[in-house]
């Protein structure tokens, strides 16, 4: 009897199991080559403007033109150049391109000229060159009143700050200095430059200086 009930145990325990089969799901993956999609480059069309026309060429410089500024009432036009002279040149007359355009020639620096500037509150222009000067020329007499020495090198920038009468210089020795420009002072030494100062930029609202490396410092 014993064989017997243990026979019918293991029958039922086949028929109707204790814990359910358990189920495998299979996902199956199928990969497909998309064709790659081309479109047409886009191209943006600027917006219009009148097109430039030459009006004159100025020539007169025995060498390289270095430096340019124009007055802020657009009266002349300066240049400075490698043949270390500052030529002052009609705004009136070069749109017509007058022969006698020219008004004068200024001398005093004794290497290239590389930075120009004209003040807008004086009669006052200042130039900078690679001979280390810097100096402020009286426009109303044509000569110089003032040089500012400091630098270690050639200058190649020059800035006027438009609220203070305060100028701005920098060049070769990597560092820009701020000048007081009716005392003749040097008020600031600006360093943290490795390389050349190229351009010097000035804030108008607030005294804030923005030198220019020639390496993109």
């Amino acid at each position: 009897m014993g064989g017997l009930e243990e026979g019918r145990t293991s029958a039922a325990h086949c028929l109707n199991p204790p814990h359910p089969p358990r189920y495998i799901l299979v996902h199956t993956f199928i990969c497909t080559r998309l064709p790659v999609l081309s479109f047409p480059p886009q191209v943006v069309t600027p917006a219009y403007h009148a097109p430039w026309k030459l009006s004159s060429v100025i020539s007169g410089h025995l060498g390289w033109v270095r430096s340019i500024a124009v007055d802020p009432l657009n009266q002349f036009l300066v240049t400075g150049s490698s043949d270390r002279t500052i030529k002052l040149w009609s705004l009136p007359k070069l749109s017509t391109a007058a022969p006698d355009s020219l008004l004068l020639t200024l001398t005093g620096h004794i290497n290239a000229v590389r930075g120009l500037a004209v003040s807008e509150r004086h009669p006052y222009m200042f130039s900078a060159g690679e001979d280390k000067m810097v100096k402020c020329w009286d426009l109303e007499t044509n000569r110089v009143i003032r040089d500012y020495h400091g630098h270690l090198s050639g200058v190649f920038a020059l800035t006027l700050h438009p609220t203070l009468d305060i100028l701005i210089t920098g060049g070769r020795d990597s560092v820009a200095r701020v000048w007081d420009m009716r005392t003749k002072n040097q008020i600031h030494c600006l360093s943290g430059h490795e390389g050349a100062i190229g351009a010097i930029q000035t804030n108008t609202t607030d005294p804030q200086v923005r030198p220019r490396g020639g390496r993109g410092e």
